[in-house]
């Protein structure tokens, strides 16, 4: 009983934090005093709705209707207004007003948020040191979809997903604003992240993305081969990059409460960890290497519970099968040129020699892990007359890797020793994504199978505890984020977000 109300005190203050203790635009959290952070405190319009400072400022903009235009007309003063972003009423600037009730709310939670709280519970599962509960891990059983939201043209070829802590998501994808901001039900609320965009604000190719503490965006660009900080309305804060980043892939917010980034480069092999240092306007400094001799690491997560770190590598020409016939051997140049459909599937053309044609099909996942069919049909204008024809499969396995707080190795596993333990004649499963749930539960995402995995605890559970999570209606999944008892999906293969959960009424009022 007790458990069971402690879960239902976080939901309601979850409740209040996402839909009273948040500005609706910007997603930040309000400021309870003026001295603390005088742009987040919180402003009520004239027509009753509450943002906070900054976003006023934002909306502040000259009205152009008819009986304003002729005011300007007649008078040399600039004649200002303000539009409410959700019921477009008009409100007069100088007549808003601070909103005492939620900056008191706010700084009452934060009192109470700041009081001791029963220290996390040991890697044996049970009750922690004060003899509390530890909270609850998901529950496949429970899950049910609640909500799916994106869709090719919203979200094009996404490829990483972050929660902030009022339930909104931040989304990377290959879109016009490479960073999307969707409120906790679907409803889109900003971008930011343009291509070439101003300098410092722009991304080229985002591969991961993360949400700091604070709020802010940490982004991993692999076409600018660097990693940078935004705020969650896409101001940039800082930026990091040099010869010793050269792919960075996955991002992960460090555990033990700081403005700590890890980062893992896929081509140098390596974890990186940075800080985010406000005092110097964001810069990222104290850049360390967490670890070293990795495999083409893409997906890393870090336990807010146990301080624990989850990386997955694709471990390029570990394994390669090759099944062809060939009855000559023949010397040929080509150049392709790449076409690429939203199916994910790539074309390509070769300019051969006018006695060589050549037809090839390469079908990528978007996380780039290669499951690659070859069809070759050759013609030679040789005085043997020999036809050239053959099939090469190509499937490379991952690795999951699993280190305590002070780096010490716990577990590992790959697709290979995975794909025995799901007892599936399927081939082994291909990780792209990983993170942990409530419990410090681990949670891996199989883009092959479509299938996302809890492996327990697999550094004290004997044998693994491999529990499928959700098994049905995922194409290609490449992203994962958990919340409280919500499991959010990237689907990649649907271009969309998909929200698991099991309280699905917690889901049904609109935003």
């Amino acid at each position: 009983m007790a458990a069971c109300a402690s879960g239902s005190l976080q939901v309601l203050l979850g409740a209040l934090h996402t839909h009273l203790l948040e500005c609706k635009v910007c997603m930040e959290r309000f400021s309870s005093s003026a001295d603390e952070e005088p742009d987040r405190r919180p402003l009520a319009l004239g027509c009753g709705h509450v943002l906070c400072a900054e976003c006023v400022r934002v909306c502040v903009r000259v009205c152009v209707c008819a009986e304003c235009v002729r005011l300007l007309s007649s008078s040399s003063s600039s004649r200002r207004t303000l539009h409410c972003p959700f019921c477009r009423l008009p409100s007069d600037p100088a007549r808003v007003s601070a909103c005492r009730a939620l900056a008191d709310l706010q700084e009452l939670l934060q009192e109470h948020q700041s009081r001791p709280t029963a220290s996390p519970a040991p890697p044996g599962g049970g009750e922690d040191a004060r003899g509390g509960p530890q909270d609850e891990a998901l529950d496949g059983r429970a899950l049910r979809l609640v909500r799916a939201f994106g869709g090719w043209g919203t979200l094009m070829n996404p490829t990483g997903v972050a929660l902030f802590s009022s339930g909104a998501l931040a989304v990377v994808h290959d879109g016009k604003e490479r960073v999307l901001v969707f409120g906790p039900q679907g409803r889109r609320l900003h971008g930011f992240g343009q291509r070439g965009g101003a300098v410092g604000a722009g991304l080229t190719h985002p591969l991961g993305v993360a949400v700091l503490p604070d709020g802010q965006v940490a982004v991993s660009d692999a076409g600018d081969a660097a990693l940078k900080v935004f705020t969650s309305r896409g101001g940039a804060v800082g930026e990091a990059r040099g010869d010793w980043l050269r792919l960075p892939w996955g991002v992960a917010a460090a555990s033990g409460g700081g403005r700590g980034v890890l980062v893992a480069d896929a081509q140098e092999g390596a974890l990186f960890r940075l800080e985010v240092d406000s005092a110097r306007g964001g810069e990222l400094r104290g850049r360390r290497v967490v670890l070293e001799g990795l495999q083409n690491p893409r997906a890393v997560a870090c336990c807010p519970r146990t301080g624990h770190i989850a990386v997955v590598e694709h471990l390029w020409g570990n394994r390669h099968t090759h099944t062809s016939q060939h009855t000559h051997t023949s010397e040929h140049t080509h150049t392709p040129e790449h076409t690429h459909t939203p199916e994910h599937t790539h074309t390509s053309q070769h300019i051969n020699p006018p006695e060589h044609t050549h037809s090839s099909k390469h079908t990528h996942t978007p996380e780039h892990t290669l499951i690659l069919e070859h069809t070759h049909t050759s013609k030679h204008a040789h005085t043997t007359g020999h036809t050239q024809s053959g099939t090469h499969t190509h499937t490379h396995p991952t690795r999951l890797t699993l280190y305590s707080s002070d780096l010490t190795l716990l577990y590992q596993i790959d697709s290979f020793g995975l794909g025995l333990r799901t007892g599936s004649p399927a081939p082994p499963p291909c990780l792209t994504a990983v993170t942990f749930d409530s419990a410090g539960h681990l949670i891996a995402a199989d883009a092959r199978s479509g299938v996302v995995w809890s492996l327990g605890r697999p550094w004290e559970d004997r044998p693994l505890a491999l529990t499928p999570l959700v098994s049905d209606g995922l194409v290609r999944p490449v992203g994962l984020a958990v919340t409280g008892d919500t499991l959010v999906v990237l689907d990649s293969g649907d271009h969309a977000v998909k929200m698991y959960s099991s309280q699905p009424d917690l889901y049904s009022a609109p935003y």
